[in-house]
């Protein structure tokens, strides 16, 4: 899985096939509550430190958000400031009201929610077509309208 070149790597179906994977079938929630004790344990014996990384600053200007306001930011590059904590922070907090979609400029972050969500029907579909990027809240569907109006308006792929 963690050959960085796609052609080099195994397929999907071949990785699937894979002894490690196929051990863990049917034991999904137990591997799953395991690891979430192992990192819990780990943070109060203080095994996992968080590294500290450079704080990003992002545009300048006034409209952009600060830190006292930024409950509902869909597109972290409205931040002032971007650092791990901040982007940590928004995604948690995201994830907590099943937001799994946010943005990062033209970047779609995408967080594995665990869960059937209703957010994939013909109804989300037409919300995205042909839409500006701001009207709706970040998702997979907007990316690729973005592709196919793209390549649909420079005739060129993506």
């Amino acid at each position: 899985c963690l050959i960085k070149d796609f052609e080099l790597r195994p397929s999907v179906l071949d990785l699937l096939q894979h002894v490690f994977i196929k051990q863990t079938v049917g034991r999904e929630k137990i591997l799953q509550k395991q690891l979430i004790e192992l990192i819990d344990l780990n943070q109060q014996i203080g095994l996992i430190e968080k590294t500290r990384h450079e704080r990003v600053h992002t545009k300048k200007g006034t409209h952009m958000k600060t830190q006292a306001d930024t409950d509902e930011v869909d597109d972290l590059a409205t931040l002032e400031v971007l650092d791990e904590n901040t982007v940590t922070e928004q995604l948690q907090s995201r994830y907590a009201r099943d937001l799994i979609y946010t943005c990062v400029g033209d970047i779609l972050i995408a967080v594995n929610p665990f869960h059937k969500m209703e957010i994939y029907t013909p109804q989300h579909t037409k919300m995205y077509i042909g839409a500006k990027r701001t009207a709706n809240p970040p998702h997979i569907f907007a990316v690729a309208d973005m592709a196919y109006q793209s390549m649909v308006s420079y005739n060129t792929d993506q």
